[in-house]
């Protein structure tokens, strides 16, 4: 998406549906006290137009501190200051244990509509193809790697997780 957005103001090709905005980034401390209007404050420091539509990611959910009780905490969009955005999606990623289910919707609904989705861990296949590319492994390297991965089923089932992964690749 952000490809297309750069297409479109560098060549004057056609602009993606939505615009891309990202709350973490501007925010020096990541707790549900801090990110209280957070929407507005990067709309206003960014300039964004009114009728550009948006969407919006709170990557990390989970990883926000609170002094509230989980119980406590209010609805995700009116807390950003989204509730009377009408061009605009939210997309929020965290851990399925982070919010109980009886509580999804009055925490991430918006507009009282509320879709969720689960990603499902990496086939040790993907894991390898993904290390490969990012890494630049040849395919000696690659296969040395599969055999190891075959042979130690903790290791296996740790990688298979994105974060884990990412982990993995970044040390």
């Amino acid at each position: 998406m952000l490809s297309q957005w750069w297409a479109h103001i560098n060549k004057g090709e056609k602009a993606p549906e939505y615009f891309p905005l990202f709350i973490r980034p501007s925010i020096s401390t990541w707790s549900h006290e801090s990110i209280k209007g957070a929407f507005l404050e990067v709309a206003r420091k960014y300039n964004l137009p009114k009728d550009i539509p948006l969407l919006v990611f709170v990557d990390g959910y989970d990883e926000l501190a609170s002094s509230e009780k989980a119980e406590e905490l209010p609805n995700l969009v009116n807390h950003l200051g989204l509730g009377e955005v009408v061009n605009a999606k939210l997309i929020v990623t965290c851990r399925p244990s982070t919010v109980r289910a009886s509580e999804l919707e009055s925490r991430f609904s918006f507009n009282r509509k509320l879709e969720t989705r689960h990603f499902l861990p990496f086939k040790v296949d993907q894991l390898l193809t993904y290390l490969k590319n990012e890494l630049f492994w040849d395919d000696v390297l690659h296969d040395e790697y599969k055999k190891t991965l075959e042979n130690a089923e903790s290791v296996r089932t740790v990688l298979r997780n994105p974060f884990v992964l990412n982990l993995m690749k970044e040390s």
